[in-house]
């Protein structure tokens, strides 16, 4: 038995007839949520009046709104499981969730925005930002015995 890191799998092993493959537990679809997600944005902007008509500038107290209610699911979240009351803290996970949500959904529809002008698109903003967060994390992607930073990373 051998472990591999999955990105590893196609240097490491060398597969013959009697090779098998266990993958003890396969992540979320994140992938095909973030595809629909998508599809359903460009289907917004596309089908509903109020969507076509938006802009950056238009959408901007919209971000601003979903950030303070995102700030204020974690105060709730945190307030919850200070007090041990699991059923507030389940109620508190959830509006968190819908809030990241709301969050997220800015980001998408901004980017499709900035898709139909030719500017970028989704998939630029997550490569300029796995291309950041690479490089602000020299301690964990560095070469081994790199000498990590001095100070904790900024997000």
């Amino acid at each position: 038995v051998t472990t591999v890191r999955w990105h590893d799998l196609d240097r490491a092993v060398v597969p013959d007839h009697l090779t098998s493959l266990w993958v003890p537990v396969l992540a979320a679809p994140v992938a095909r949520e973030l595809v629909a997600l998508d599809e359903l944005a460009h289907r917004l902007r596309r089908d509903c009046p109020w969507d076509r008509e938006q802009t950056h500038a238009s959408l901007a107290r919209h971000l601003r709104e979903e950030s303070y209610e995102t700030l204020d699911a974690i105060d709730e979240l945190s307030r919850a499981e200070g007090a041990g009351d699991a059923d507030a803290e389940a109620a508190a996970v959830a509006h968190l969730e819908e809030e990241l949500g709301d969050v997220l959904f800015q980001v998408l529809f901004r980017s499709v925005l900035a898709g139909e002008e030719g500017l970028f698109t989704l998939a630029d903003v997550a490569r300029a930002l796995t291309y950041k967060l690479v490089g602000r994390h020299p301690q964990v992607f560095a070469p081994a015995g790199a000498s990590a930073p001095d100070s904790s990373p900024t997000i």
